[in-house]
């Protein structure tokens, strides 16, 4: 089993999707970690027997610390490790991945221990109580992604100093709160964050000032099946949009603006049933990729989509049942080269000869 990801890797991988990112969306940017090489003895492991079921590794190259709680059975159990002596207590990752036991995280599990990264995949936990991670003020990774998670301490996000990247995705929570620095919702530090449920039918709504470092912002597999006009514009700073698997039909005019602030220049809308994108659906931006990959456009309109393309923009349409009339010639004429997809006999775009239009 995976115990954890090494900065080399997580460099690696980072690499290979930025270098792929033009021409599909396979998975989230993989974020890095900051981790400073320690003295050879300034951290050590607690007892092992007393931090029983959870195991602790020191790293041979960085001389930090992981604890791996994916054996812990129940609730007493975990609290029972954590109330142990540590000597060294902070560590670079605490992981419960695979876990099938564990169905809660209760306040004050963590309070004699810091941590840079939470790893919580895959398990069936259920609930992450208030005030749990109020006291991490290091952290900056927390991945929850394919759990059960129904409830999370939304007004500990405030209290997370250095949280960069939030994964909450693919869980199975209803519905999320309004981010709103009224009611102390916020987050200064927080630059990525992943949401999606298939319980989830709604958006939650953004307030000016909620959320000011977010820069990559991603929706997936929740059946949401509309987006609210204008939903996004309170994002200072958004540079990355995916909505993804989310049973959208149709981008009404306005649907997609920004603030004058935020620099967007990549929106992923792959996966979805989108038939109809009307014009100014989409505030574009200058080389600005726009992605719908796999869904239900049938053409593709000039007064909608060559505002992006005369801005240096592309676009991926593949799977997407567009035929290859003379609808199509005036985008072959001019930007043949800034369209990704294929003509209903598998012929790519790029390899139409254009004179095929010529009586179009």
């Amino acid at each position: 089993m995976l115990k954890y990801w090494t900065v080399t890797l997580y460099c690696v991988l980072l690499c290979l999707l930025q270098f792929f990112s033009t021409n599909a969306l396979t998975s989230k940017n993989v974020p890095q970690i900051e981790r400073t090489v320690l003295d050879s003895e300034a951290a050590t492991c607690p007892n092992a027997e007393d931090f029983a079921p959870c195991t602790c590794m020191k790293d041979n190259v960085f001389h930090d610390l992981t604890a791996d709680c994916s054996a812990v059975q129940d609730v007493s159990e975990l609290v029972q490790a954590f109330q142990i002596h540590f000597p060294t207590p902070q560590f670079a990752f605490i992981i419960f991945n695979q876990n099938k036991h564990l169905t809660t995280l209760p306040k004050g599990v963590f309070d004699r221990v810091n941590f840079f990264i939470l790893e919580l995949q895959h398990t069936n936990l259920q609930i992450i109580e208030e005030g749990v991670l109020s006291n991490q003020t290091i952290v900056q990774i927390i991945n929850c992604e394919n759990s059960h998670i129904t409830d999370f301490p939304w007004l500990d996000l405030d209290k997370m100093d250095n949280l960069q990247t939030l994964w909450l995705d693919s869980n199975r929570y209803s519905s999320l709160p309004s981010f709103d620095p009224a009611v102390g919702i916020k987050s200064s530090s927080l630059s990525k964050f992943a949401l999606g449920s298939h319980q989830l039918t709604n958006l939650p709504s953004f307030e000016l000032g909620s959320l000011t470092s977010v820069v990559e912002l991603e929706f997936w597999h929740s059946p949401l099946g509309s987006i609210p006009e204008g939903h996004f514009s309170n994002l200072e700073n958004l540079q990355w949009l995916t909505l993804v698997s989310l049973g959208l039909t149709e981008l009404k005019a306005n649907t997609l603006t920004f603030s004058d602030t935020a620099a967007v220049n990549q929106i992923y809308l792959r996966n979805n049933n989108i038939s109809t994108v009307q014009q100014g659906a989409i505030q574009f931006r200058p080389g600005m990729i726009v992605d719908l990959h796999n869904n239900a456009l049938t053409v593709l309109e000039e007064v909608v989509w060559r505002p992006l393309l005369e801005q240096g923009g592309s676009m991926d349409v593949g799977v997407n049942p567009i035929s290859c009339g003379c609808d199509l010639a005036w985008m072959i004429r001019e930007y043949q080269d800034k369209v990704d997809g294929r003509c209903p006999d598998g012929t790519k775009y790029q390899d139409l000869d254009p004179s095929i239009f010529d009586d179009c």
